[in-house]
């Protein structure tokens, strides 16, 4: 489809177009990252702003930071592992590349979000550097390269959690990530002038549509989950009595997202992570850095694009302790203690978050409702990913009562928004 000589290299940068049956086609940037000498012209264009002409279009570099390498990087380059979605370029311990592979028209929410963060100084993600755009001749621009500040760690927080025995650093670092997480939505909602962060409150109409979203999204994962039982999978232990009883209990799950048209106070909207979980974290220093704001890659750009509520954050982050409970054979009072920990730093750091619901009934019913939507999003994963972990899905669709799984302080009812700080 299109193609470009880069460091000497014919055919260095290509894009492919991939078209299917249905009619449909998707484009991926395909540059020559296994060489060297092409990882090391992609970061001098990027540090340049130059542009690179292709016989149909061009790749287009928006630096932020330039001359940060001042003309080259020290240290061996590594590349990332072939199955993750998008190839990321490590240039020693200083600077790491991320090629978005999938080409999508319109600028990547991980470009979009970095570029917003380090415009503010917030330094709990790596800052942004520069970026560049595959512009085709018919004009059409997408997100194609992020080049960003490398951050030495201990490995992400997923990994921590896994490999630490100790329940009080477990509880220690939940703390933390609860604590950075609400700094991060608190830069997320700070702009009210720039339209595509600015907070958007909720209406009535919003909430309806919120739960006639939630409400159809859950039904297609019943439905999946009806045709995999009927077809006779084989269920492991318990599962085909959690399965049976969240297909017979339809209609009171379903009520839990009913319960969101009647929230007298449901915040605002604002941009989020919309993909949060431990693995989107590294551990660093003592402290954590927030990673990877592409959300969902199972969605389509406007729709990682669309402003939600930040509890739809948090609701991922409480689902991931749940996994990391399963995986290393902890109890529930684990994953009680770091729930409750990450709540506390969230609550703690939550003083001027303007999308945050007012505590008490309103944010226990909004987590619940978005916590119940990440477990039937897992539901559908897991059915058609790793049958052998829907057991921890179902088991979050068989709690009817999220508030007290999550041990949030609902009779402390003290509106963050308030308080000095």
């Amino acid at each position: 489809m299109d193609e470009g000589e880069l460091a000497g290299i014919p055919s260095a940068l290509a894009i492919v177009a991939v078209r299917f049956v249905d009619g449909g086609e998707e484009r991926y940037f395909v540059p020559r990252v296994e060489d060297d000498r092409v990882c090391r012209a992609l970061l001098g264009v990027l540090e340049r702003g130059s542009t690179i002409a292709l016989e149909h279009g061009r790749v287009r570099a928006h630096p932020i930071d330039p001359g940060v390498t001042d003309g080259g990087v020290s240290g061996p380059i590594r590349r990332s592992a072939p199955d993750q979605s998008n190839t990321s370029i490590v240039f020693g311990d200083e600077l790491i590349l991320k090629v978005f592979r999938r080409l999508e028209p319109g600028l990547n929410p991980d470009v979009e979000i970095g570029r917003f963060l380090t415009a503010r100084g917030f330094t709990r993600v790596p800052a942004l550097v520069a970026d560049a755009d595959y512009v085709a001749d018919e004009g059409s621009g997408s997100s194609a390269l992020m080049l960003q500040r490398f951050v030495p760690n201990d490995g992400n927080a997923w990994q921590m959690m896994l490999r630490t025995a100790e329940r009080a650093a477990c509880v220690a670092l939940a703390e933390t990530l609860g604590r950075r997480t609400g700094e991060l939505h608190d830069v997320l909602s700070s702009d009210r002038d720039d339209p595509a962060f600015a907070p958007e409150p909720y209406t009535r109409t919003d909430l309806d549509a919120l739960a006639d979203g939630m409400r159809a999204f859950g039904a297609r994962q019943l439905v999946l989950l009806r045709e995999v039982a009927s077809n006779g999978a084989d269920f492991a232990g318990a599962s085909r009595a959690l399965a049976d009883s969240a297909l017979d209990r339809a209609d009171a799950l379903f009520a839990r997202f009913d319960a969101l048209r009647h929230v007298p106070d449901a915040g605002s909207r604002i941009r989020c992570h919309g993909d949060y979980h431990l693995g989107q974290t590294l551990v660093a220093d003592g402290d954590v850095v927030i990673l990877d704001f592409e959300g969902e890659p199972a969605r389509s750009l406007a729709e990682r694009r669309t402003k939600s509520s930040p509890l739809r954050d948090v609701a991922g982050m409480l689902r991931s302790f749940s996994y990391a409970a399963a995986a290393s054979k902890r109890d529930a009072s684990w994953e009680r203690d770091v729930t409750t920990a990450f709540l506390d730093g969230y609550r703690a750091a939550a003083g001027h978050i303007h999308g945050l619901p007012a505590f008490g009934a309103s944010f226990d019913t909004m987590l619940d409702a978005f916590s119940l939507d990440k477990a039937f999003y897992e539901l559908g994963y897991e059915l058609n990913n790793r049958p052998d972990w829907v057991h921890l899905p179902l088991t979050a669709l068989s709690r009817l009562e999220w508030r007290q799984s999550v041990a949030w302080p609902s009779s402390q009812n003290e509106d963050p928004r308030i308080r000095s700080g």
